[in-house]
């Protein structure tokens, strides 16, 4: 195992920050309860000079009966708080979310069967290309009919 990964498992922090949060929606009741610190010396290497802080993220979701527990580790460049640090990690999700329920309605990605070599990747790209420059047009319409009008 890495330096790196050793000393963020450890996680024994002198300086940290922490928060809690409660959801529920969609079936489930979701816990994340996130840990950070600037306390990061030890963790700098010359494949992470700029690092300023270091979080950890915990999760105990309730579902159908079920809970289920994991453990998310998160660097940044920047010095933030817990707060802050939820926000950022829920916001990131948020657009990578987005982006993909976009791409599935406006370009039905989930059923495209390319598999073969960079073929996927190749047209991920494209759709990406394609995605934003219908997104850049200067109309009220949908995705989809922008999409229409430009085939």
């Amino acid at each position: 195992m890495s330096r790196l990964f050793l000393a963020i498992h450890a996680f024994s922090f002198l300086l940290f920050d922490n928060r809690t949060e409660h959801d529920k929606g969609q079936g489930r009741i979701e816990q994340r309860s996130l840990r950070v610190t600037t306390d990061v010396a030890r963790l700098k290497t010359e494949k992470l000079p700029h690092i300023a802080s270091v979080a950890c993220i915990e999760r105990r979701i309730e579902k159908g009966g079920s809970v289920s527990c994991e453990r998310q580790f998160y660097i940044s460049s920047r010095i933030l708080s817990a707060k802050a640090f939820l926000d950022a990690v829920r916001l990131h999700w948020q657009i990578e979310n987005a982006q993909h329920w976009v791409l599935d309605v406006t370009f039905k990605d989930d059923l495209a069967r390319v598999r073969k070599g960079h073929s996927a990747k190749n047209m991920a790209v494209a759709r990406h290309f394609a995605l934003n420059l219908i997104r850049n047009a200067n109309d009220k319409k949908s995705l989809k009919l922008r999409r229409k009008i430009a085939s």
